[in-house]
C-alpha cells in the first residue's frame, strides 16, 4: 500500500487485532515507533472510520478503517507515510530459507527488528508483515508483543546477519521452548580490538543494566548468567585485531559486545561498547550473525544454516588481508 492508498482506501483492521489499541495496531501494520503515532494523533492526522481519534488508547475492531491524513508539518507524515513504501528487495532483506512454519532471513545492518522507542524509518517485521500478513495473527494466537508477532529473536541495529521468523503458533510455540533450553545454536563472527592470548575460550559472566544508562547494558554481579564462546580465526598484530567465530550459548541483550568490552577486547567499530575512534574506517560495528542450527519446531529435521558477512564487512577484511596480516 502506498501513500496514495493511505490516503483514499486506508487500512482496513484484520480480526487478529480485535479490541487492541489503536496505536499498538499502527504500529505493527506500519512498522514504526508509537511514539512516532502518538505524535500524528496529537496533531489530528490519524482517522478512524472517517474520524479522528483523539488518545492512542482508542480501541479497533475487525473491519474499522484507518486513515492517515497529511501533517501541517513538514517532513513528518512523508516520513511516516514513506514505510509503506519498503519491500523485501528495497530493504535487502534476504529470504534464506522458507517454508510453511518458518522463515530464516538476512537482516541487513542499518536496520532494526521491531518497532522500539526511536523514530525508525523501516522494521524488519514491517517489511515481513507486508510479505505476508499471516505473521500477525501470533499475536492472538501466541501471545506475541503487538509490535514483533513471530520474532523468535533479534539483532542489534548494527548486526547484520541471520534471524528466524516464526510462520504459525506451533513453530512459534516449539521454538520460544528450544531457544529457553538452549538448543537453537547461533554463531557470529566478529572482529575485535587487540590479540587475544587464547587461540579459543569461553567469557562467563553476568548481564545487566549499567548504572550509567538503561539502554546500555554492562557485566554485573546483580545481571542474569551469560555465556560466550570464540576461537581465533586470524589475528592481526599490526592493527592489532582478531578476528574470531562466536558461539552464543545465552542471548542476553548486546551480549557479544559486553562480553568482549569486559575482557579488554571491544568489537571493532562499536562506539557505543569501544572506542569511538581508531575503527580504521568501519562504519558500524563489525558483528555478523553468520550461522543457525536448530531442529525443525514441526518436521524435527536438523537445519543448519550460513550466512557470509555482507560486502562492507568482507571488503574491509580483504584490506586487513592485503595491508597487516602477519607473514
Amino acid at each position: 500500500m502506498d501513500k496514495d492508498d493511505l490516503k483514499q482506501s486506508g487500512i482496513e483492521i484484520p480480526a487478529v487485532f480485535a479490541g487492541e489499541r489503536v496505536d499498538r495496531t499502527l504500529s505493527v501494520l506500519l512498522g514504526c515507533s508509537r511514539s512516532l503515532i502518538a505524535e500524528m494523533i496529537q496533531e489530528g492526522s490519524v482517522l478512524l472510520n472517517d474520524r479522528q481519534i483523539q488518545a492512542g488508547s482508542k480501541k479497533v475492531m475487525p473491519g474499522d478503517i484507518l486513515r492517515i491524513m497529511e501533517s501541517e508539518r513538514p517532513g513528518e507524515a512523508s516520513l511516516f507515510l514513506a514505510e509503506e513504501t519498503f519491500d523485501l528487495e528495497e530493504a535487502k532483506v534476504n529470504i534464506v530459507f522458507e517454508d510453511r512454519d518458518i522463515l530464516v532471513v538476512s537482516k541487513p545492518a542499518g536496520m532494526v527488528v521491531h518497532p522500539g522507542a526511536a523514530k525508525e524509518k523501516n522494521t524488519l517485521i514491517a517489511v515481513l508483515l507486508k510479505y505476508d500478513p499471516s505473521i500477525g495473527s501470533l499475536i492472538s494466537a501466541c501471545g506475541c508483543h503487538p509490535s514483533r508477532p513471530g520474532v523468535l529473536h533479534r539483532l542489534d541495529k548494527d548486526t547484520s546477519g541471520l534471524v528466524i521468523v516464526a510462520k504459525t503458533p506451533e513453530a512459534y510455540m516449539t521454538l520460544t521452548k528450544d531457544i529457553a533450553e538452549r538448543k537453537v545454536k547461533k554463531g557470529y563472527v566478529a572482529l575485535v580490538s587487540g590479540l587475544l592470548d587464547n587461540n579459543e575460550g569461553t567469557i562467563e559472566a553476568p548481564i545487566g543494566r549499567s548504572v550509567r544508562s538503561p539502554v546500555l547494558r554492562a557485566v554485573s554481579l546483580q545481571g542474569r548468567d551469560a555465556v560466550t564462546e570464540y576461537k581465533v580465526l586470524k589475528k592481526y598484530p599490526a592493527v592489532p585485531a582478531t578476528l574470531v567465530n562466536i558461539n552464543l550459548v545465552t542471548g542476553r541483550t548486546h551480549q557479544i559486545r559486553v562480553h568482549f568490552q569486559a575482557i579488554g577486547h571491544a568489537v571493532l567499530g562499536d562506539k557505543t561498547y569501544g572506542s569511538k575512534t581508531g575503527t580504521l574506517g568501519l562504519n558500524r560495528q563489525y558483528l555478523h550473525a553468520s550461522r543457525l542450527e536448530f531442529n525443525h519446531p514441526v518436521s524435527g529435521e536438523k537445519c543448519v544454516f550460513e550466512s557470509q558477512p555482507p560486502e562492507d564487512l568482507l571488503g574491509f577484511i580483504k584490506r586487513l588481508d592485503a595491508d597487516y596480516a602477519a607473514e
